[in-house]
């Protein structure tokens, strides 16, 4: 059985070096609603292929070792690929425009904690810190958190999104950018055999 793909539609500015892409890829989030970076940019660059989504990178990995999915996509920003190498191998890479990232909150004043992926640390320096990080699993769940944060502990709770996530989730609580439209390098991995 073949289960590799062509390699995704050419890009002349952000082309995928490597070898034919596997058919069924493991990404981080959930693939119907495509709330994560890494769902966004599987589907726009692997539309015809069969994309699993997990809650964190390491289900994702665990997917593919188990033979769940062929191959696995990653940000080069994601605290656990260091680890990674030690079970996978280099299979192909890519650069993908991500969309801006923005900080907003719930409440009024310095928050008490802001929420975000511990990917997203890079963007702290623009935005209010006096209380301690709440780090989550992916983006997605940033503005939920602090929403669910802040009615519970009555205080005000910031977050660090995508726009698309904070205008899906919370486009009454953005306050800012962050980080303007970025390039995100991409790797995919396979298992060391």
């Amino acid at each position: 059985m073949n289960n590799m793909k062509s390699d995704p539609k050419p890009d002349p500015f952000y082309g995928y070096q490597g070898h034919p892409v596997p058919n069924r890829l493991a990404a981080l989030g959930n693939p119907k609603d495509k709330m994560t970076v890494s769902m966004t940019t599987a589907f726009r660059w692997f539309p015809e292929h069969e994309i699993s989504g997990f809650e964190k990178f390491d289900d994702a990995a665990t997917a593919v070792l188990c033979g769940e999915a062929d191959a696995l996509l990653v940000p080069i920003l994601c605290p656990s690929l260091n680890s990674l190498w030690v079970r996978f191998k280099h299979h192909g890479s890519f650069v993908d425009r991500i969309s801006p990232f923005v900080y907003g909150q719930f409440g009024k004043g310095t928050p008490a904690s802001i929420v975000l992926h511990p990917a997203a640390n890079r963007f702290l320096s623009q935005c209010p810190i006096q209380g301690p990080l709440e780090h989550i699993n992916n983006n997605a769940e940033a503005p939920g958190r602090a929403r669910r944060m802040h009615s519970a502990l009555k205080r005000t709770i910031g977050f660090v999104a995508p726009d698309f996530v904070a205008q899906h989730e919370a486009p009454d609580q953005i306050k800012y950018v962050v980080q303007g439209a970025d390039e995100l390098p991409f790797v995919i991995l396979v298992p060391r055999k």
